[in-house]
């Protein structure tokens, strides 16, 4: 008998003798006897997709001196609900947000309005169905007409985006 022949033969015999619990990775999760009936049982399937979020913010906003007005916008991508929670460095949660000059305290107080698809998302917070791919749009005017004698210079303030869930 060849060696190959006699490696296959002390193999297979030494596979024979396991038991068959050795071919689980683990405790198997029911052991059933079934004296001659048919046997039945059963694997669970499990698939665990863990929650995720993706934001990509568009441009800055530079108000230009013609209207005083800009636009930006950004994306939630989720796949699970979430609350929006928008806030401004100079105001905080207030609705009553405004830009500041860069080195006195002169304000110009301005309107931001967040919609997607005609509705509007104010500051503070605000759930969403998520789920989807969302496109928010954001522009910013001044609450009122900037006036002829308001303090040349440059404001400034932050909308701030955070997604929850």
């Amino acid at each position: 008998m060849s060696t190959s022949k006699i490696l296959t033969a002390v193999i297979t015999a030494a596979a024979l003798a396991l038991p068959a619990t050795a071919a689980f990775a683990g405790k198997p999760k029911e052991s059933k006897q079934c004296g001659g009936a048919p046997c039945e049982g059963e694997i669970d399937i499990e698939l665990e997709i863990l929650k995720a979020c993706e934001l990509l913010v568009g441009k800055d906003i530079k108000l230009a001196e013609t209207s005083y007005t800009g636009s930006s916008s950004f994306q939630v991508t989720t796949n699970t609900p979430y609350t929006l929670n928008l806030s401004t460095l100079n105001a905080g949660t207030s609705a009553d947000t405004f830009v500041k000059h860069a080195t006195t305290t002169d304000k110009v107080f301005t309107k931001i309005t967040t919609s997607k698809g005609g509705v509007n998302y104010p500051i503070g917070s605000t759930p969403v169905a998520g789920m989807s791919v969302d496109n928010f749009a954001v522009t910013v005017a001044p609450k009122t007409a900037v006036s002829a004698t308001q303090r040349a210079g440059i404001y400034k303030d932050t909308l701030f985006i955070k997604v929850a869930y």
